[in-house]
């Protein structure tokens, strides 16, 4: 007889809940395709789901907009408490009567830990709106402040595109003010639009605006360091890749129940579908597949810090494996930064080498702490961006 082998690999832990891919939001930039259409995951769903998992995993709530189905994930997570090892969700905070009660009925009272992910990119240069078209930014800043009254900590991410790109230096030190006046409550990172067709002085003002925040981070006697940024400086002060793609170490469920190794690529097409929660296996070749690089990667002059590029971007110009320009043009600014800021903090002149030097590595022991608690093989999927990809 013929083992059966399991339907999650054990590295698989991050399990993105797609409850619906309804929004009342209309992103400039958002992938995902059916924002008008209500249907949602069934709990049948969810409870085959956490049948098939080898491990607590951590189960992250996403869409469209998780909060329209804030009584499935009131039912989910007193149901599975015991099973889950975090809890995630990743929300724009509307409806606003549904993100308080989820602050309030659902956060507050909780035993097991949350990671409260809020979307806000900023007042200057905000693409983000209602399906009426009314912008948001004022109401999201006031949730993120009843959130930090409530004493719930929380991360804000925030999408840099081509409207909001000159103010990435003004919105780092918007930031920076929350975090200080919110010290170990308020969070914040940011993350390079998905799109491929920005504007063709992206590059430069990138490099401008960057620039200005890793001389800030160089020169305060009290950096303000992102996770992003850390893991970034921390990869090139390594001389390591530090443009990262996790495709594959993350299951994606749909609210159909069709299972992907991305939640970009499970908007684009079904060739990326791995199978569906009622199969008996997965096809887990096809994660294995995307994350390999072009082979033009391998002549590039930054391929030892970049990874090929996001999958979704070079699909969408409509071949896998074949270099996204748009993407090249990005990570060669970020890394032309994160490398004239390592020249300059090993400067003679940098007075604040150590400090930061002590922050990045206490980020790293962080993570890898984090990494280290999980029941699975995380790092051996994970760690082969750095350890089994050169």
């Amino acid at each position: 007889m013929v083992e059966q082998k399991p339907f999650f690999l054990p590295y698989q832990v991050d399990f993105y809940l797609m409850l619906t891919e309804a929004c009342p939001l209309r992103c400039e930039y958002c992938y995902i395709k059916d924002r008008d259409n209500p249907t949602r995951m069934s709990r049948d769903t969810m409870d085959l789901m956490m049948k098939k998992v080898q491990t607590k995993p951590r189960i992250i709530f996403f869409g469209g907009e998780p909060l329209l189905g804030i009584d499935d994930i009131k039912w989910f997570t007193e149901k599975y408490k015991d099973d889950v090892k975090v809890f995630q969700i990743v929300t724009s905070t509307f409806p606003k009567a549904n993100f308080h009660e989820l602050i309030e009925n659902v956060i507050k009272p909780s035993s097991k830990p949350w990671e409260l992910q809020l979307s806000f990119d900023g007042f200057e240069g905000s693409e983000r709106k209602l399906v009426n078209t009314d912008p948001v930014a004022q109401q999201v800043y006031e949730n993120i402040l009843y959130t930090l009254e409530q004493g719930v900590k929380l991360q804000v991410r925030c999408v840099i595109n081509d409207s909001n790109i000159y103010y990435f230096h003004d919105t780092y030190k918007q930031f920076k003010r929350m975090s200080e006046e919110y010290s170990g409550l308020f969070y914040a990172d940011f993350t390079l639009v998905h799109e491929t067709n920005l504007d063709s002085d992206f590059p430069e003002v990138l490099k401008r605006e960057l620039g200005l925040i890793l001389d800030d981070i160089l020169t305060d006697e009290s950096p303000f360091i992102t996770a992003g940024l850390a893991s970034m400086i921390g990869s090139i002060l390594e001389d390591r890749k530090c443009m990262a793609c996790n495709v594959g170490s993350e299951i994606i469920i749909r609210p159909n129940g069709d299972i992907y190794p991305c939640t970009m690529l499970s908007q684009y097409s079904e060739d990326f579908k791995m199978g569906h929660i009622t199969d008996r296996e997965l096809n887990t070749d096809i994660a294995t597949d995307v994350h390999e690089r072009p082979a033009d990667c391998d002549t590039c002059d930054y391929n030892k810090y970049c990874f090929g590029g996001c999958r979704y971007e070079r699909s969408y110009l409509g071949n896998l494996n074949e270099i996204n320009l748009g993407y090249c043009e990005q990570t060669k600014t970020v890394v032309e930064a994160l490398l004239a800021f390592r020249d300059k903090l090993y400067s003679d002149s940098c007075k604040n080498r150590d400090l930061i030097i002590e922050r990045i590595l206490r980020y790293r022991t962080w993570r890898s702490g984090m990494e280290s608690t999980m029941d699975f093989e995380y790092m051996k999927f994970r760690g082969n961006q750095n350890a089994g990809i050169e």
